[in-house]
């Protein structure tokens, strides 16, 4: 691992900021879940993660721990250059180096141009926390963040599970790299103000990505139509909808529990990461989507939308009922779904 610079300067170099309501989540998970390996923060330099990225600075600099910047260039927005130099400039303010990685969104994934630029994402930061040795790799997603991914994931019709939202503490594909929420039950302006007062101390401004209110992309569509609307009618929807995600999060749980069960049932291999066809056809269709949703979710694949998951249980009974293993590629996202001597096989493409 390549050594990582001291967190510097202090708050009061910043004119005397204090945002105890930010840093001390962070703490309580990092002395929970990774006490001692370095860190990293995905940074796209929008005020966000910008700071998640201040108020991790403030930390480091107390416990003396190295830290790294991971930004994303997606080249998918024409100032994404700018961009790049916006973050190095805050890691300089901030005594932290910055990691930058080039990224090439294949929007034929089936996911969407969200989606695939999201799993293009993951990935990258995933290689980048390898490659520095980083055990963990904070994420900037605030309240509204949680609201509006249940809100598009009830739209998508991504069933229970997907209704408990994004977790404060989960892996990618299967790794050992933590991906750690800390402001999931933080409000949207006890952020902004951190980033406002960072701006007004040293100048150094935010990056304002216009995809976030593109009403051709999902969650810019509910940011700049949907959302507006919500809140004149129902002011409370933020609080109401992270309170469905707890909730959901407590059924999903029982939920996965039953779903191994059914996993077992049907022969499942951990090695190949494969169940048998016959087995699983045998099963109500309830039970055939709940076994394939907990098969994806085990290697962090994205959880399909109800028509992708249909079309696929559709395959695979199509397949059994011929009685042979035909030529099924069912791609989604970075994964591929065959079926190979009677059983149904997840590989990386």
């Amino acid at each position: 691992m390549g050594d990582s610079k001291k967190c510097v300067p202090s708050w009061g170099a910043w004119g005397g900021l204090s945002a105890p309501a930010l840093t001390q989540p962070i703490e309580a998970l990092l002395k929970h879940h990774l006490p001692n390996s370095p860190i990293a923060v995905a940074c796209s330099g929008g005020p966000d993660s910008a700071a998640l990225a201040i108020a991790t600075a403030a930390l480091c600099q107390t416990w003396q721990r190295p830290l790294y910047l991971f930004h994303i260039h997606h080249g998918m927005q024409t100032k994404a250059d700018q961009w790049s130099l916006d973050v190095e400039q805050l890691g300089q303010i901030l005594g932290v180096p910055v990691v930058h990685a080039h990224v090439k969104v294949d929007l034929n994934s089936g996911l969407g141009p969200e989606g695939s630029a999201r799993a293009a994402r993951q990935q990258a930061l995933h290689d980048m926390a390898i490659l520095h040795d980083v055990g963990g790799i904070l994420l900037a997603h605030h309240a509204q963040d949680q609201a509006e991914t249940v809100l598009l994931r009830l739209l998508r019709g991504s069933g229970v599970m997907g209704l408990a939202g994004m977790q404060t503490v989960s892996t990618y594909a299967k790794q050992t790299v933590l991906w750690l929420r800390p402001w999931l039950a933080v409000a949207k302006p006890e952020v902004l103000g951190l980033v406002q007062a960072f701006s007004q101390a040293t100048g150094w401004q935010p990056v304002l990505d216009p995809s976030n209110v593109d009403s051709r992309l999902g969650r810019g569509a509910l940011r700049s139509q949907i959302i507006p609307a919500v809140e004149a009618r129902w002011p409370a929807w933020v609080n109401n909808l992270s309170r469905h995600a707890q909730q959901a999060t407590q059924a999903s749980i029982l939920l996965d529990e039953y779903a191994d069960d059914l996993l077992m049932r049907v022969e499942f291999d951990v090695a190949s990461h494969s169940f048998d066809l016959k087995t699983w056809r045998d099963l109500t269709h309830p039970q055939q989507a709940l076994v394939l949703r907990r098969w994806l979710a085990l290697v962090a694949s994205a959880m399909p939308t109800a028509g992708r998951l249909d079309e696929l249980i559709k395959q695979l009974r199509e397949l059994h009922a011929l009685g042979q293993d035909r030529d099924l590629r069912w791609q989604h996202g970075h994964h591929v779904v065959q079926c190979l001597k009677k059983r149904v096989v997840l590989s990386s493409r």
